[in-house]
Order: C-alpha cells, then structure tokens, then sequence
C-alpha cells in the first residue's frame, strides 16, 4: 500500500481528478483520497472481458482529469496502455 501511496502522490494532488476503473482494488482508492485526489469510477465492462466502454471514459474526463501517461490499466487480465485509453478519452 505504501508504494501504491507515493507513485500515486507524484502523479495527482488536491483537487486532482484521477480516473479508476471498477471494480477496483480498495487501495488504489484510498491513495486516491490520503493525495488529495478524488477518485472518478468508471465501471468495466464483465460482458466485454471487462474492458472499458469509450463512451463511459470520455463522460468522465473533465478539466480536473489527470493524464497519467506511461501508466498501463490491467484490471483482471484486461490490459491496455494510457495511450489507449487516453485515445478513447480525447476522441
């Protein structure tokens, strides 16, 4: 957890949003917050091999986002790189 804490306060701050897909390990969460982050959950997909919907990622973006570039997503074996979400997020 306490590794989670620190990568997590060099990427975001207060009054950050940082995008977190669900579910979700609880600790990812709680770095969020002791950052002073706010977590923004977008729910996966368990039909599509728990992938992220486009449509979903890009509702949640907002000025207060935070790109996390080099940081890849895996979440229950589904993998996919920032620049592949960050794509879904800006088209």
């Amino acid at each position: 957890m306490h590794a989670i804490e620190i990568a997590t306060r060099l990427i975001v701050g207060p009054g950050d949003e940082a995008l977190i897909p669900t579910p979700a390990w609880p600790n990812f969460v709680g770095a969020l917050e002791i950052s002073g982050a706010r977590p923004v959950p977008v729910p996966l997909h368990k039909e599509g091999r728990w992938s992220l919907d486009p449509a979903k990622l890009e509702k949640a973006v907002t000025p207060k986002t935070v790109e996390a570039k080099g940081l890849p997503l895996d979440q229950a074996n589904y993998a996919a790189t920032s620049g592949q979400v960050w794509g879904c997020a800006s088209s």
